[in-house]
């Protein structure tokens, strides 16, 4: 027993070493994929360059035959990641992923005979988080998403993992073939997932967007999914150190029923998900309705102000008309001169502000007026356009409002260098999609360049604003942010998808 127990510590020790051994391989490959974000031209290369490091790698551990096997394996989870596109990567990452899941069996032969397949939870709960915080994303904001492909990778993983453990299969055939039936079963799969994958992807995708929308809408759901990733990985983890310490042995015949169980286990997990994910689209539909209710009392709202808002002016006119009949000229300069302009321009600010109550979501619409309320005072020509029946922010409300502060204060700036300066704001819903268009005038010479590089011609500063705006926009895959010159105006449309 004591040789049994010496024998469990030494594969432990040895198993935690394999998979330390294995980070510090990813973080190099995380390491060289940072670098092609920060050089853009040598993206290629290092790539190149880390296939070549990997396939030296692989082969310092396996055969040609395991690194065949490798290669299927970690093209299958990779090819779901694209089709999914939960969490969406660029190009040049889903090489990278493919680099990292490309592992030989042998790389952790203790570390499988301890952890099992489970090992794969190990490999995909320190992968992925990588890949998201490699492009500076906040993780909270991926969350759902993580948990999701993590449950989803998990699952098709151990499908895998249990067809290519074919050869424990007592079949009547030739040595030669029964070599490669297990990549052959692979192979097969491999095939059936992708193709799965492909239609799930295809015929689910607005169910697929939901994911993004409630991990920004409902962060709880977010952590109780984590928890459960957590639980799930523990568990499974648990059952294999439990089995072993049971029965003295690292090949009994209760290791070989963990796999199933945990296909059972990740089975109900994503279930729970997409059952969690459409309690909240019912509940956000009731929401929509009651929108819709309160819209149309706020449109009867509106309407009645914009006929007292027109009532004010004609009494202010008619006034006037009164004080032109007096003999008083410095009453009459007074009133042109100064009552009249100041009630003009609080009626048109306050008509202007309450274009803003058709937005329902109180810190958006606070941050509006004011800035609405910063361009009126500064003398600058003023339109707001608002158009929408079913609102929503589709991204967290923080980083809306940095967006739309910063470039609506760039406007403001640039406008004040004209002696005509201009700014409209139009808030538009085209399906599932609202887009906020912010379009300013601008002076001859204006350059796009500096915009598109996120730089500045405002001496003193460094174009630190533009550069938060394109930081936001990376961290979210259902939001784009479109700039272009027409004329004497630079447009600049923030587009949010649903």
């Amino acid at each position: 027993m004591l040789n049994n127990v010496i024998s469990f510590q030494s594969l432990l020790i040895q198993g935690i070493g394999q998979i330390l051994t294995y980070y510090g391989y990813v973080i190099l490959l995380i390491i060289l994929a940072h670098l092609g974000e920060l050089f853009k031209r040598l993206k290629l290369p290092l790539l190149i360059i880390s296939s070549i490091g990997a396939i030296y790698f692989q082969l310092q551990f396996g055969s040609y035959f395991d690194i065949g096997m490798s290669v299927v394996f970690s093209f299958t989870l990779t090819a779901e990641l694209f089709l999914l596109k939960i969490p969406s990567f660029s190009k040049y990452d889903y090489g990278y992923i493919f680099l990292t899941l490309l592992f030989p069996d042998r790389i952790f032969s203790s570390a499988l005979s301890v952890l099992g397949y489970s090992l794969v939870f190990a490999v995909l709960i320190f992968v992925l988080p990588m890949l998201i915080k490699l492009h500076q994303q906040k993780l909270k904001n991926h969350m759902l998403e993580i948990c999701f492909s993590y449950i989803y990778l998990s699952l098709t993983a151990y499908i895998l993992k249990l067809c290519s453990n074919i050869t424990t299969l007592q079949l009547n055939l030739p040595f030669r073939l029964l070599r490669y039936l297990p990549f052959i079963f692979e192979l097969i799969t491999s095939t059936i997932i992708i193709c799965l994958t492909y239609i799930l992807g295809k015929h689910f995708k607005k169910f697929l967007l939901r994911l993004k929308y409630a991990n920004l809408q409902y962060p709880k759901v977010s952590i109780w999914s984590y928890l459960l990733v957590i639980f799930t990985t523990l568990l499974l983890f648990g059952l294999n150190f439990i089995s072993i310490i049971i029965t003295h042995n690292v090949d009994n015949i209760l290791i070989s029923f963990i796999p199933i169980f945990g296909i059972i286990l990740l089975t109900i997990e994503l279930a729970f998900i997409c059952l969690g994910l459409y309690l909240l689209y019912y509940r956000q539909q009731l929401s929509q309705v009651n929108s819709i209710i309160k819209s149309e009392n706020t449109e009867e709202t509106l309407m009645n102000l914009r006929k007292v808002r027109h009532d004010i002016k004609n009494l202010f006119f008619t006034m006037g008309s009164f004080i032109n009949q007096s003999s008083d000229e410095t009453l009459k300069e007074y009133f042109w001169n100064e009552i009249y302009p100041f009630a003009e321009q609080e009626i048109s600010k306050s008509k202007i502000i309450q274009e803003f109550y058709q937005i329902p979501v109180l810190p958006l619409r606070s941050l509006l007026q004011v800035k609405s309320t910063q361009i009126i005072d500064q003398k600058i020509k003023f339109d707001v356009n608002i158009n929408i029946k079913h609102f929503f922010l589709g991204i967290e409300i923080i980083d809306l409002s940095r967006i739309l502060g910063i470039l609506i204060d760039n406007a403001i700036e640039e406008s004040k260098q004209l002696n005509d300066g201009e700014i409209s704001l139009s808030i538009k819903e085209i399906d599932n999609e609202i887009s906020y268009i912010i379009k300013n005038k601008v002076h001859v010479g204006f350059s796009m360049e500096n915009i598109l590089q996120h730089k500045t011609s405002k001496v003193g500063h460094h174009g630190l604003g533009l550069q938060i705006v394109q930081d936001i926009v990376n961290n979210y895959s259902n939001l784009n942010l479109n700039t272009f010159k027409n004329g004497n105006y630079l447009i600049q449309a923030i587009n949010i998808e649903k």
